[in-house]
């Protein structure tokens, strides 16, 4: 304590004791310090309503656990400059939009069901009831194939494959009418917050994009050609100005874009009809170059903050680190820990 007096130039450090005998002056030190940084409570309303839409957002689109889901609740408290609080709080908040994500999931899949075969429903949970006198549903014999090595076990083998590939092609029809069906359930509110992410992950690599697309480090074996050829036109997409000439699908490589990101790619309501989603397209192939590398079918060093965007692009991947104060994690890391 005398060395830090000293350091500030406190001539009688004993004034420290002082501090603590007023408890109004703890509560008016923490309103100045936030005030001087822009920070904002927890149970600001503004900052409420826009953590709750992301909260949302994200578990909608996202197939994420609990896990990754509160490390992106504490990234985005972090990046908006919002004072954490206490972790069972976050915790709860975060399982119970996760729980409503799941509901809202369900009740969509089932609408679709009923609209596909109003009685697909029925028979669907008709599967998980046991039989009277029977030791498992109909459900769990289909899954468990017979052990035993004999004429009996053969026959009782033949008749399950029978009926399994006669219920197959049921559910291949059905789910071909869902898939159909389900996307028109959805709403814009979680495809809002993918795009408002994917402009944030742009602006983090776009200067990086010259970088990466013009080094002489790049070459590939036959496997990544095809993710190199397109890695190497992502400088010329950063320096076109999409507004005035949009992106359209003939000028991208489709076979790079994967089911999971057309939506992000090909369907974005706010450009022309027909145009390709400049941002979604260059994360979508900065995650195929990422998951090329350690296949080594490329061969190039990858600065770390495309490796990590790209990877949080696909996965919402977040890097480890140590607990902080109060249960919190360091700056950077997760709350695995936090949560147990």
């Amino acid at each position: 304590m005398e060395y830090l007096a000293e350091q500030l130039r406190i001539e009688d450090p004993s004034c420290v004791k002082d501090y603590t005998r007023r408890k109004q002056t703890i509560y008016e030190h923490t309103w100045e310090i936030r005030k001087a940084y822009g920070y904002k409570v927890y149970e600001d309303h503004e900052m409420g309503r826009r953590f709750r839409t992301f909260l949302h957002g994200r578990a909608w689109i996202h197939a994420e656990g609990p896990v990754a889901l509160f490390d992106h609740a504490v990234g985005w408290l972090r990046r908006h400059r919002v004072l954490l609080p206490g972790v069972h709080v976050l915790a709860r908040q975060v399982s119970e939009v996760r729980t409503a994500a799941d509901k809202r999931l369900h009740a969509t899949v089932a609408k679709a069901t009923r609209r596909a075969d109003p009685a697909l429903p029925g028979e669907l949970i008709d599967l998980l009831e046991v039989p009277e006198g029977k030791r498992w549903s109909h459900l769990e014999r289909l899954r468990r194939s017979p052990t035993r090595l004999s004429g009996t076990g053969m026959a009782r083998s033949l008749e399950r494959l029978e009926e399994i590939a006669a219920s197959r092609g049921q559910v291949h029809q059905a789910l071909e009418q869902v898939e159909a069906m389900i996307g028109d359930e959805e709403d814009d509110g979680g495809d809002s917050v993918m795009r408002r992410t994917l402009a944030e992950r742009y602006n983090t690599v776009r200067p990086f994009l010259a970088l990466l697309g013009e080094s002489a480090a790049l070459g590939a074996a036959s496997g990544g050609r095809r993710v190199l050829a397109a890695v190497k036109r992502l400088p010329a997409l950063a320096r076109r100005k999409v507004k005035q000439k949009p992106l359209l699908p003939k000028e991208i490589d489709d076979k790079l874009v994967p089911p999971v990101w057309r939506r992000a790619v090909y369907a974005n309501p706010d450009l022309p009809t027909g145009s390709v989603d400049r941002n979604a397209y260059v994360m979508c192939v900065l995650e195929q170059l990422t998951r090329a590398t350690p296949t080594r079918h490329l061969r190039l060093p990858l600065p770390p903050v495309v490796r990590s965007a790209g990877q949080a692009a696909g996965r919402g991947a977040v890097a480890g680190g140590a607990r902080g104060r109060a249960g919190w994690p360091e700056p950077g890391g997760t709350g695995r820990e936090a949560l147990g």
